[in-house]
């Protein structure tokens, strides 16, 4: 009986201490992979890693279309910036790039951006994604990326997961 009641005990102990009740976050698997240089329109994302370098650039930069596409394997225009990013002269910009870019904290997904006559305002929410990648392959084919926050919560460690996917899919590009 004595046994029993020591078992009873430790298994209570154990049990208490798994935190019933607590959600268990999935760890965030930061990104190892290949060296990756991304032009930023807006404020730079709060990330640092050894691999991932980050350049602040202007929209009147990202009209030098084969400049910016031969020296950065990216473009992230931040939401900040969608008031200015969303006007029709961009659209040729956007669908001339030869590397993707991503809508950072949209709730339009790439619509705005890559289709004349649609701003930012007028374009349809589109619940779900919080990042929207796009990248023209030739005059007919496109490839577009959406990604999800956890929870549709905007959290930092949320982002921050976001930000590791969207790293994987642009080295996979290289």
């Amino acid at each position: 009986m004595k046994k029993m009641l020591i078992c009873l005990f430790l298994l209570i102990a154990t049990l208490s201490g798994c935190g019933l009740g607590a959600s268990q976050q999935m760890p965030i698997e930061l990104y190892s992979g290949k060296p990756l240089h991304i032009a930023v329109i807006g404020e730079l994302p709060e990330v640092e890693l050894e691999q991932v370098k980050f350049n602040t650039i202007s929209f009147q930069e990202l009209e030098n279309i084969n400049t910016i596409s031969s020296a950065y394997d990216a473009v992230w225009v931040m939401n900040s910036q969608f008031d200015t990013a969303d006007q029709e002269r961009y659209v040729e910009v956007y669908t001339a790039l030869s590397i993707p870019i991503f809508f950072i904290g949209t709730k339009k997904s790439y619509l705005p951006f890559v289709f004349e006559d649609m701003t930012y305002d007028d374009a349809p929410d589109i619940p779900g994604d919080y990042v929207a990648g796009y990248l023209q392959i030739d005059q007919e084919q496109f490839q577009f990326w959406g990604f999800e926050l956890n929870d549709n919560e905007v959290t930092e460690r949320n982002v921050l997961d976001a930000y590791m996917r969207i790293f994987t899919v642009i080295s996979e590009l290289q």
